[in-house]
């Protein structure tokens, strides 16, 4: 029999987790058990932005010079993965919504900006973990133009979510009972009933697609490889295309953005819960996730359980001098996990 190729655990650590290693300067350590018991700690861009959002700029600086390490994994943004994940489908369902010879100069800029990680030469901004690392105010301006209102929308529209149905607790919230309507006739729904992550990534691409006074993400990531026009006169199509023709198994981390915005906003609120909700898309391909946050775990425990894909084990540590030896034992617990390929 061929050998299995060992893959490392993959640990993703919370923003709180963090600031709680570099409060205490425990970095190194976290770094040399992580390297000592081959597991991979990932540093997810959702994280990254959270820490930018901090006011204070020497914490913000401080938790940046932890998080940015090129020893740690750090994936493409969740929505880049959500429209990879997207394009494949696409391409099965829809192939003709597809251009044939796409530019994807713009694409490959933004892609390598993501993985590189290189002081910029004349003319060149650099990579984002470079400009993260060493110039976090400038970075954290930017976000802020490029974001404008979008993180109060989505908290007053996870407040709305909590408003629509207090009647459920969070203990009583069950998933898949969600389902929604249009409210008034749209070409491609025959008028029934459907699941609410469906109409939630309908409105989410629609808007990200076509209306250019939304931030530019969406457009990013996917309208390179779309006839857009096409797409605007199967209007029709389209809607079938979210409401009928993808399974959940296709989408999952369609399903897992909308699942910790609902959940979410069952447990508590707070101003960091839209950027938690950001972060559970990155627990699809984790083993386990690093908390000092009670409530976070218990939400992410709570949407494993119907998950349509593998979520990871949420791990609850103490936010004191303990949390660095808390990691230290989870690193050394457990084989490696075999690879997929």
């Amino acid at each position: 029999m061929p050998e299995v190729n060992p893959k490392r655990r993959r640990i993703l650590l919370d923003t709180n987790v963090w600031g709680n290693i570099a409060q205490y300067r425990q970095v190194e350590r976290v770094q040399h058990d992580a390297l000592r018991h081959g597991v991979r700690v990932v540093a997810c861009p959702a994280v990254v932005y959270e820490i930018l959002r901090t006011s204070d700029g020497y914490l913000r600086r401080r938790d940046l010079r932890a998080i940015t390490r090129k020893t740690w994994l750090r994936p493409m943004p969740e929505i880049f993965q959500q429209a990879e994940q997207l394009r494949v489908q696409i391409k099965r369902l829809h192939p003709e919504w597809l251009l044939a010879h796409p530019d994807l100069r713009e694409w490959r800029r933004l892609r390598w900006d993501w993985i590189s990680d290189q002081k910029p030469g004349r003319g060149e901004i650099g990579g984002f973990w470079w400009r993260a690392r060493n110039e976090p105010s400038q970075q954290a301006r930017v976000l802020g133009r490029a974001e404008g209102s979008q993180m109060q929308e989505a908290r007053e529209s996870q407040k709305a979510f909590r408003a629509a149905f207090q009647a459920r607790t969070f203990e009583q919230t069950v998933l898949s009972d969600w389902v929604g309507r249009f409210e008034t006739p749209v070409p491609g729904w025959e008028g029934d009933s459907f699941s609410s992550w469906r109409g939630e990534s309908l409105r989410q691409w629609s808007a990200g697609l076509f209306d250019l006074n939304t931030p530019p993400v969406h457009r990013e990531w996917l309208k390179p490889f779309l006839d857009l026009d096409l797409i605007r006169d199967d209007w029709a199509g389209w809607v079938r295309f979210w409401i009928y023709e993808l399974l959940v198994s296709d989408v999952p981390l369609e399903w897992l953005s909308w699942a910790f915005h609902v959940v979410a906003s069952k447990r508590r609120f707070t101003k960091g819960t839209p950027g938690d909700s950001q972060i559970g898309v990155y627990l699809a391909d984790c083993e386990e996730f690093v908390t000092c946050d009670k409530a976070f775990a218990e939400i992410t425990d709570k949407i494993r359980a119907e998950a349509p894909c593998p979520v990871a084990n949420a791990v609850l540590l103490p936010d004191d001098e303990g949390c660095a030896r808390g990691l230290e034992e989870l690193f050394a617990r457990g084989p490696c996990v075999p690879d997929d390929d």
